[in-house]
Order: structure tokens, then sequence, then C-alpha cells
């Protein structure tokens, strides 16, 4: 594991990052999931009310001595991983982990892939549900869980998926519950409505999928901004990236190779 420079350094040049959780931690969880209790159910709840009390306890068994996170590592060690400190003047910065990989074409269009969760409550009180979180390894799986499951267009989510998912921000420097703060430093900033104002500067891709979390009228989409390319999907969910890799791919080459000059609709 390579080691981030000390707070107050100047900001360093992306160095090369090894992903090593210390074996001390897997112990640990391994203790937190033999000691872990669970509620009663109703029954015939199914998914009604949450993620099943039959579904939790199979995956936790699972977690807790099927799960390889070894292997998980050396697969994850596989991509471009970086880490950097970014930050203004005179500040000690945030440190960032992140995957970069550079294009076998000359003079590429450099994209950058970002992601974002769980909105409304953790844009109120995130420090309260980081607590849980964080806590309680079990608490986590549920949280997560539930989201891929309600979140996806019937994707067929693998156990490897699901605690792959869970154990990345179970294992993560920060925790878990700090990915909640961005939705709180969002939607408490005084930039915040210049977010949601008319953009034109920027030009638009939009792809709208029949089960991602909100549907707008597509016309409500073009007041975003200058809208370059646009598609209708007869499936996929809020995990696009992860449901329709092949369709994520199909719409980037779209829009960056002749969408740019005009609006182009696919249906």
């Amino acid at each position: 594991m390579v080691p981030p420079p000390k707070p107050g350094a100047s900001a360093p040049d992306p160095e090369p990052y090894t992903i090593h959780v210390p074996q001390s931690r897997l112990d640990t969880l391994k203790q937190r999931l033999a000691l872990s209790s669970f509620p009663d159910e109703l029954e015939d709840s199914n998914w009604d009310l949450g993620v099943p009390l039959e579904e939790v306890k199979r995956l936790k068994e699972k977690w807790e001595s099927g799960f390889e996170w070894r292997a998980v590592e050396e697969r994850l060690n596989g991509y471009p991983n970086f880490w950097t400190r970014i930050g203004g003047e005179g500040k000690e910065g945030l440190g960032v982990h992140f995957l970069h990989q550079r294009s076998r074409k000359k003079g590429a269009v450099p994209l950058l892939f970002v992601h974002g969760w769980y909105n409304v409550l953790q844009s109120t009180r995130p420090q309260t549900l980081a607590y849980p979180l964080t806590d309680s390894p079990i608490g986590l799986l549920a949280w997560i869980y539930e989201k891929l499951h309600d979140w996806s267009d019937n994707y067929p989510w693998t156990d490897e998926e699901i605690l792959t998912w869970v154990s990345i921000y179970y294992f993560s420097t920060a925790g878990p519950g700090v990915a909640g703060r961005i939705y709180y430093e969002v939607t408490h900033s005084k930039e915040y409505e210049e977010v949601l104002k008319w953009n034109g500067k920027v030009k638009l891709g939009l792809a709208h999928n029949p089960k991602d979390l909100d549907i707008f009228p597509r016309l409500w989409s073009r007041t975003l901004g200058n809208v370059t390319y646009e598609t209708v999907n007869e499936s996929g969910g809020h995990f696009y990236a992860t449901e329709k890799p092949e369709l994520l791919a199909r719409d980037l080459r779209r829009m960056f190779k002749d969408g740019l000059e005009g609006v182009r609709t696919t249906a």
C-alpha cells in the first residue's frame, strides 16, 4: 500500500497506488459478522418492507466465510490505480484514489467518470446515517443491497458483485459514512441554485432509462443546458454502467464522434 503524503505537503503528481486492506481489518470484519444479531420479520413481506431477512442472512454467511477479498484486491489492482491530493493553495487538500486509463488513440477526448448515491436522506443529516453504516457491517450490507436491488432494472446481481460493492465501502479509508457528505455540502452551498439554472457552456448528453430513480419529461431535460445527444432506452435503471455497459459505450462513442455539432436523438 502506497502511504499518502503528509498533510500540508504540496500537491504531488499522481503516483501508482496499490489497494491492500490490512489483515487486522479483515479479521475484525469476520468477528463483527460472527456476532451479528438480526431483527424479526413480518411473514410474506418479501421486498415490500426492505431487504428480506433470509437474503441478509445468506449474504452474511457468504461474506463471513465464502468471500475472498484478497482475490478481489488482486483483480482491482489489475487496473491502473493512482493516488493524489487535490485542493486549493494553502489547504491540506483531499486525498483521492482514482483509476487512470490512457487511450491508445492520440488526441482522444479525455473522459471523467464520477458517481453518486442515496441524495434526499444524506443531504439532511449525513453524520447520523454514518454511525450505523460505519459500525455495523450488516447495516451497511442491507443499506447498499437494497439500493442495488430497487434501483436497477431486474439486473441479476451476483453475490460476488454485491459483496464487492459493500466491501469497497466498508474498507474505504474515509469510511462508508463519508459518501453522504457531498450531498449535504452541495444542497447547502450558495452555488446550489446556479447548478439548477441553464448552462449553455457545457454540452450535455442524456440517457433516459425506464427504471431510473426519477423519470422526467424529455422536454424538461432540455432546460438543463445545451443537449447535443439524447437517447431513450427500452430497459435500464440507475446503475447504467453496470447494467448496460455496452449502451453506455455506445452513447459515449456517438456523442463524442458526431453529437457535438448538433442534437442527435435515438429511440
